[in-house]
């Protein structure tokens, strides 16, 4: 009787503890509010505006930026210059810059134009503090012996004056009251290629 009553109390035993722990289960499943604040606690990413992601370059603008670069290369003042090599080059960016006044779409140009300014920033300076390919010091040189109409070289000279000015954007509404924006549209050789250049600034 002494062994059967040891064996009572064990399966009592036994069945007291499963009863707590299936009432353990059930309580935890039953306060999911606990979850919900815990999650609610989790740092959630700020939402990312369209208009603050970068947009990809087309196929058109990123052969603009590598014939930008080959130039920047090639004329760069810590290079010994060589005045063939640099009317080359000077010819190489009226013809680019051109074909962007007047060839691209309102939307590419809004695209390009923006990159093209940015490595004009970027080519400001040197690392040493010096004036660099992009700067007012060192953007004019060799152009002088370009075989360019009157209209060429006034088209020419207002875009790179424009764009030397209004390259920085932190300074760009400087820039743009230190050149005549009117005037340099009046350079345009089209009114579409105006109104983008208008538009862009405005």
């Amino acid at each position: 009787m002494a062994k059967q009553s040891n064996i009572q109390k064990q399966a009592q035993s036994q069945q007291k503890q499963e009863t707590v722990s299936e009432d353990s289960v059930v309580e935890v499943l039953e306060k999911p509010d606990a979850v919900e604040v815990a999650l609610s606690e989790v740092e959630q990413p700020a939402p990312v505006k369209v208009s603050e992601v970068h947009k990809e370059l087309s196929a058109y603008g990123k052969q603009v930026m590598a014939q930008l670069e080959e130039y920047a290369t090639a004329m760069d003042p810590r290079m010994v210059f060589n005045e063939q090599t640099g009317i080359q080059q000077q010819s190489n960016l009226f013809h680019l810059l051109g074909n962007l006044m007047l060839s691209s779409s309102n939307e590419d140009f809004a695209v390009v134009y923006a990159a093209v300014l940015k490595r004009f920033a970027d080519g400001q300076t040197l690392p040493n503090g010096r004036p660099g390919v992009f700067s007012g010091m060192y953007l004019f040189r060799a152009d002088n012996r370009l075989n360019l109409s009157q209209d060429q070289r006034r088209f020419f000279d207002a875009v790179r004056n424009l764009m030397v000015a209004t390259c920085d954007v932190k300074s760009r509404t400087v820039g743009l009251n230190q050149v005549n924006l009117q005037a340099t549209t009046a350079a345009l050789f089209d009114t579409d290629s105006r109104n983008r250049l208008v538009a862009f600034y405005g």
